[in-house]
């Protein structure tokens, strides 16, 4: 029952995160294409470090979700024989996998919002520099200041794709084990 409560949350993000994504990325490119294309190619690249760096996270964060999962099993089964160590043993580790779990997940949020204000450092240092002059020479305070808002429009949608790509992670080992129960056995 727990696998498939958690195969279902993966579903419900069509519903409602999927939205966002869909309807909100392609919103924010035309509204920037109509308000000052120069600058777009400088936006996409900025909003390409935050999205990025919250994907690296993905891997620990499905290896923990099934540690999670593989470990309610074992408490439910120290249970049901009655071993009271073994249900002790087993409980000891969920807690330490679920917050390193939580840990992942929340570094993987954290590092986008950093790499946010790093990528804007790096935009001005490749532009200054003159190795990659993604800027404009001329920038209107109006440029700037629609480019800046618009990138924080553009990154809500972006770390929503991330927030969705780690709960797909989150949820896809209970989906595994919801639709081959065998490979619950071996894992």
């Amino acid at each position: 029952m727990n696998d498939c409560e958690n195969a279902r949350k993966i579903l419900d993000l069509f519903q409602k995160e999927l939205w966002t994504v869909v309807v909100g990325l392609p919103a924010v490119i035309i509204w920037q294409l109509s308000l000052a294309p120069d600058l777009l190619p400088a936006l996409l690249v900025a909003s390409v470090l935050p999205f990025s760096a919250a994907l690296v996270f993905g891997g620990l964060i499905q290896h923990y979700s099934h540690n999670v999962l593989r470990l309610v099993a074992g408490v439910g089964s120290a249970v049901a024989r009655g071993h009271r160590e073994d249900l002790y043993h087993q409980q000891d580790h969920f807690y330490v996998n679920r917050i390193r779990f939580e840990l992942w997940k929340q570094a993987s949020e954290v590092t986008a919002k950093f790499a946010y204000w790093l990528s804007l450092v790096i935009l001005l240092l490749l532009t200054v520099s003159g190795i990659w002059p993604l800027l404009p020479s001329e920038v209107t305070a109006a440029q700037v200041g629609t480019s800046l808002v618009n990138l924080k429009l553009i990154n809500k949608p972006l770390s929503e794709v991330t927030k969705v790509c780690n709960k797909i992670r989150e949820g896809w080992p209970a989906v595994r084990r919801t639709l081959r129960p065998e490979w619950a056995a071996v894992a």
